[in-house]
């Protein structure tokens, strides 16, 4: 995030108006500026002209962040009541059925999803990036498959500061999964209850990898995953879709956005 964005952010004090904005101005009057910068967006306060802050978070995940649709609506609703004056760019870069490999590639790559084109992820040059688990496109039920999460975390972050150095990062978990019912509603998916809960406990793995990634390393975190369990470990069903028993429900996508709304919140 720019300065100008943490100026407008904090709060006043013993300042009055002006001299607050007569600050923002010294400081964007002794700022070199590239000739190729995009314009920046400007609003008139009290006959002065200042720019409008903006905030651009790009999400990356597999499935469980493609759902949450393409503009991000509720994760757009979380931000705004934190950055209400704020202009937000909000980018999805979630593919269904990819796991953290290909998300490494599509850093600085465009790639083919659906019926679109997609730029790299840091190409729309983020402010945030939000890293999600792929904790249900994982590498398998064993200690070599959670080291190559461990692996591949740190190699997209490291990615992140070669390309795109002042961008933050953010390690999210997303909801919890619920073993009684786990994929129940896929089609051609008919699961025998054991192997419900074996892909289950699977994903809890991966789903811990992450938050243990973020406590050992020390980057902020959206934890999802232990906000959507039950006293005995299972994902509540209320987070968890009907039709499929495995992606997040509306209440489920509410659950995660807030959780990255309030990660990035306290990163300034």
């Amino acid at each position: 995030m720019s300065m100008f964005g943490r100026l407008l952010r904090e709060g006043f004090g013993q300042e009055t108006i002006l001299s607050r904005f007569g600050r923002l101005l010294d400081f964007l009057n002794g700022q070199e500026r590239d000739e190729k910068e995009s314009p920046v967006l400007t609003a008139e306060v009290l006959g002065v002209t200042v720019p409008i802050p903006e905030l651009t978070v790009a999400v990356l995940g597999d499935s469980m962040v493609d759902v949450l649709r393409q503009s991000l609506p509720q994760l757009r609703t979380a931000l705004e009541n934190h950055f209400p004056k704020t202009k937000l760019n909000l980018y999805n870069f979630g593919v269904g059925a990819t796991d953290m490999e290909y998300a490494l590639f599509r850093l600085t790559n465009g790639y083919q999803y659906m019926s679109g084109s997609y730029s790299s992820v840091l190409s729309v040059n983020p402010d945030v990036l939000v890293l999600e688990s792929f904790a249900y496109n994982n590498f398998g039920d064993s200690q070599e498959g959670l080291d190559k999460q461990w692996l591949l975390i740190a190699g997209i972050i490291d990615q992140v500061k070669k390309v795109s150095s002042k961008t933050e990062i953010v390690l999210a978990s997303t909801i919890a999964p619920n073993s009684s019912v786990y994929g129940d509603g896929i089609d051609g998916i008919g699961w025998p209850p054991d192997q419900k809960r074996a892909r289950a406990e699977t994903v809890k793995k991966y789903l811990q990898n992450m938050v243990n990634f973020a406590a050992s390393e020390g980057y902020p975190l959206a934890d999802a995953y232990h906000s959507s369990m039950d006293e005995n470990g299972q994902g509540k069903l209320e987070y968890i879709s009907t039709a499929d028993h495995l992606h997040l429900s509306g209440p489920g996508g509410v659950l995660f956005c807030q959780k990255v709304a309030d990660t990035i919140r306290g990163l300034w």
